[in-house]
């Protein structure tokens, strides 16, 4: 199989997995704050916050993995240090989201913040790597 086609089924892969995991992690969040939003669960797909995180985070997620070089030497690939990687980018990455972009949220408890970290973490990394798996 040729070397860029592998490469853009990977890109592709990832901002795909980073769309469906942040549209995911978004509607966690309102419902968090607003429990009965399911209700009304359109308001939720009209709120132009969702397409602009749709919009930026895939490629903040992108601008990683080509920072780490997930993209190069395709063909070698060790499943256990594609599992380790994923791993650690997920990690530094949620981390970056939370101080960024989930902090400024209203949360009645603390646990709230954990809760939220712990969701996008397990959603970003589940998606992500079942993609890279396939």
């Amino acid at each position: 199989m040729n070397k860029n086609l592998q490469v853009a089924k990977y890109v592709l892969a990832d901002l795909f997995s980073a769309a469906i995991a942040w549209t995911l992690f978004f509607t966690y969040r309102k419902y968090v704050v607003s429990p009965d939003i399911f209700h009304h669960l359109v308001d939720v797909f009209l709120d132009p916050k969702l397409y602009l995180g749709i919009a930026i985070i895939p490629f903040f997620w992108l601008t990683l993995y080509i920072i780490i070089g997930t993209y190069r030497k395709i063909y070698r690939k060790s499943r256990l240090k594609e599992l380790g990687q994923t791993l650690s980018i997920t990690f530094f990455g949620v981390i970056f989201i939370f101080f960024s972009v989930i902090l400024d949220d209203i949360y009645v408890s603390y646990q709230e913040y954990y809760k939220s970290f712990v969701f996008l973490f397990l959603v970003h990394f589940i998606i992500t790597y079942s993609f890279r798996l396939f």
